[in-house]
């Protein structure tokens, strides 16, 4: 009776476990309500739609289909429309990259689904699936090394782990990736403790799936290998003459024979046996392309490295869909994210070390693992063989080292997650020493894993009540919704009370022939009319002119004008045409609505600066030649090719121009070329030059901090 007592209250206390992190997976869905998908979800469940009703997996291929496969499978019974063509064929798609084409696709799927919002909220159900699987796995893991209280405690620091509560409402691969890896190890270990043909070939089935979830599970072939040695040596699980380490060996073959044939079935055999000569890749790691000067690759160039050698003839046993994948998450990592500095050296914009990559795990659960460590080697040196504690630091270290940037292997969030449920049931060790007569040691362990919950807690509080965050989040959503396409609140324009309006107002402008035209004014907030202000004459792209509508404000600097206040009146006209050549309508208004504001607001004239983005960027070039002593700056942003021998006439004005290296629309060259004649000229021009992005260099350079500050210090003399 008190055995049987004793098991209710354990699965009661694990139940009680599941609905508190129920409870806060719906809170934290509640609170997300209105802040719509991110662009991951964007992609990926409109792709998994895709994949069961075509078969084809080569959308957001750059992640395996299993994670979102499961995620859409209560979607298929509402009646969900996917268009009928593909992705390749869809005749808007032309010139834009893989991921703005599956972002295509997905604003595509939105808007053919009035009832999108409901299908991503039953889509991201299956995330609290996958973290209940994790929470099995820390909870049988922990118990077993350090007893049920283990258990316990570990299952407490996954239900509350803030990095597993930022991605178990999102149905991205992150979480599924970490649960899957996590179980897979865990039958690994079964295995090694007590080999059998039933655990080996559960492992091979359970690695199979973790390479079906995400890439970044390839680190369990380095990781497995590893710990079988680690094993061998201590002589854990003493083998028995049938199995010796020649049956071993077979085992662990016929494992990885039954992963791969899992992983086949996952992709539906697409593919599969081809030779590995027969595929087209970008990469350069598999098509042996040479770099460019300055360590780009050639755009569009395709090619494979083993083809027409003994290598190009071996036979592939994976879908084809997965290494085109893994292709594209190889050329992804060459071409992203840099900017070219001022000396021509790329720079890292979002490079991270590995001190960075070991920081985005809680201090607090390091705190616990390093505790947790030093009690195995001074106080309990026989609780646990060392052998079983390598098999909880392996896979940390070596996921931290593939993540860091020596490597660069594994993507930073997933990588992170990846070393979570690991790290947690190492630091479930803490609870042994959470006993009465355990004081010596005893009282650091509960501080801290107080510590660890309660600093869990309010990372949870702020991320997802405090007003910034809310409001941050709003606008991202705003942003992701105008690269899908989809209709957006108008931003608002804000009434002051007894200065004048401030924030983006929107307004009409008659010019001296009678013609109407809209533009946008930003008005800081702290504008009062006291003094000078610096003015910014922003002129939008090609694809947002007209005479109607406020999409010309949707992107480049007036966009980011939602979120940051940069001191500057920022003048925005609508052009009619899409071009600002210096003889034409729109440039003439242009220049006639800014002698209109400078009438109405008090404007620095020695502090007016120009920009533009795309065919706006060329306007700036030509309206500078055309008024070279008008200008205190000029900011040109993927602009196009423009007259050279122009360039005496403008060499005298500060320039900072923004380009991408892989803008297929306005090559750099000829951009970098302009410079040049500028800087022979006499000129001291700024280029800066982003790897990461295509055409769309705007999206980078208006949020630079130091362009501002740039800015701020040019005046005409």
């Amino acid at each position: 009776m008190q055995h049987l007592m004793g098991r209710l209250f354990k699965y009661s206390i694990f139940a009680l476990f599941i609905i508190i992190n129920f409870v806060i997976f719906v809170f934290c869905a509640r609170i997300n309500l209105y802040r719509g998908v991110t662009l991951d979800e964007a992609r990926y469940i409109p792709a998994g739609v895709s994949h069961w009703y075509t078969g084809e997996f080569g959308l957001a291929n750059d992640c395996p289909p299993l994670a979102r496969m499961m995620a859409v499978l209560p979607l298929l019974s509402l009646g969900v429309v996917v268009e009928d063509q593909g992705l390749q064929n869809h005749d808007g798609d032309a010139g834009l990259n893989s991921r703005d084409r599956e972002l295509a696709h997905g604003g595509r799927f939105l808007s053919h689904n009035p009832r999108w919002f409901m299908l991503f909220c039953l889509a991201r159900m299956s995330g609290f699936l996958w973290w209940l699987l994790g929470a099995w796995v820390i909870f049988r893991w922990s118990r077993e090394l350090y007893g049920g209280g283990a258990g316990f405690l570990g299952l407490a620091l996954w239900c509350f782990s803030p990095n597993v509560l930022a991605h178990e409402h999102l149905a991205t691969p992150g979480l599924p990736a970490a649960a899957a890896c996590a179980a897979a190890t865990y039958a690994f270990r079964g295995y090694l403790n007590s080999p059998s043909w039933g655990r080996a070939l559960g492992a091979g089935f359970l690695l199979g799936v973790a390479q079906l979830v995400a890439f970044e599970s390839f680190a369990l072939f380095v990781i497995w290998p590893l710990l079988a040695l680690v094993h061998r040596l201590a002589r854990v699980g003493g083998a028995s003459p049938e199995f010796g380490l020649r049956t071993r060996v077979i085992q662990a073959v016929g494992a990885v024979a039954l992963s791969i044939w899992v992983l086949n079935l996952g992709y539906g055999f697409g593919g599969s046996g081809l030779p590995l000569g027969s595929f087209d890749f970008d990469s350069h790691a598999l098509s042996g392309n040479s770099e460019l000067p300055g360590g780009r690759l050639a755009r569009g160039a395709v090619g494979n490295r083993f083809r027409g050698t003994w290598h190009g003839r071996a036979i592939i046993p994976v879908p084809a869909d997965y290494l085109k994948g893994l292709d594209r998450r190889l050329y992804e990592r060459e071409t992203a994210p840099h900017r070219r500095g001022e000396e021509g050296w790329p720079v890292e914009v979002t490079g991270r070390s590995l001190a960075t990559v070991a920081g985005r795990l809680p201090l607090a659960l390091w705190a616990m693992m390093i505790w947790s460590l030093i009690l195995r080697a001074v106080r309990h040196p026989r609780s646990t063989p060392w052998c079983e504690e390598l098999a909880l630091w392996l896979p940390v270290g070596i996921i931290l080292a593939m993540t860091a940037p020596a490597l660069g292997l594994l993507s930073l969030s997933v990588g992170i997650l990846l070393t979570a449920p690991f790290g947690i049931v190492i630091a479930s060790r803490l609870a042994c020493f959470l006993r009465p007569g355990r004081v010596r040691g005893g009282w650091v362990a509960a501080a801290l894993s107080l510590w660890a919950l309660g600093g869990s807690l309010i990372v949870i509080r702020e991320n997802q009540l405090d007003d910034e965050h809310i409001a941050r989040f709003n606008r991202d959503l705003d942003h992701l919704w105008r690269k899908l396409g989809l209709p957006v609140l108008e931003p608002r324009a804000v009434a002051g009370i007894d200065t004048g309006e401030r924030g983006i107002l929107y307004r009409t402008f008659v010019d001296s022939r009678g013609v109407e035209s809209n533009y946008a004014l930003y008005v800081p907030e702290d504008y009062r009319g006291d003094r000078p202000y610096p003015l910014i004459l922003s002129l939008h792209g090609y694809g947002d002119r007209g005479t109607t509508g406020r999409q010309f404000t949707a992107v480049g600097l007036p966009f980011t004008l939602e979120y940051q206040d940069i001191g500057f009146l920022v003048l925005c006209p609508q052009g009619h045409s899409g071009t600002w050549e210096p003889s034409g309508d729109d440039a003439r208004r242009a220049m006639e609505l800014l002698a209109a504001v400078q009438g109405a607001y008090r404007v620095d004239p020695k502090r007016i600066c120009l920009n533009g983005v795309s065919s706006g960027g060329t306007g700036v070039w030509d309206l500078a030649a055309r008024f070279p002593d008008r200008w205190a700056a000029i900011v040109p942003v993927a602009s196009a090719p423009w007259d050279r021998g122009q360039a005496p006439l403008i060499k005298h004005i500060p320039c900072w121009c923004f380009h991408t290296r892989y803008d297929g629309g306005s090559p750099s060259d000829e951009v970098q070329g302009m410079i040049e004649a500028l800087r022979a000229a006499g000129g001291q021009p700024r280029y800066t030059e982003f790897f990461d992005v295509n055409h769309n260099a705007w999206d980078r350079a208006y949020h630079m901090p130091e362009l501002y500050e740039w800015l701020s210090r040019q005046r005409l003399p």
